[in-house]
């Protein structure tokens, strides 16, 4: 899905109805940002979701020993 196309203009208005949509679940809207920045990186390909998910852990894990 390249950034360009009308499928990613689609996605991103409805990522961001759902972020307005949860204006006070701080949680859950953080919840659903990481899902859906997952599913956009598994639709173009699966291998790098992996990648992504470590990379979230990793940084999540070094902000909190900050």
């Amino acid at each position: 899905m390249l950034f360009n196309s009308f499928e990613f203009a689609l996605f991103f208005l409805a990522v961001i109805a759902v972020v307005f949509a949860l204006q006070e679940r701080n949680l859950y809207k953080k919840i659903f940002l990481v899902l859906a920045s997952l599913f956009f990186y598994m639709y173009w390909k699966v291998n790098y979701v992996w990648l992504l998910a470590g990379s979230i852990l990793f940084n999540y894990a070094m902000a909190r020993s900050i």
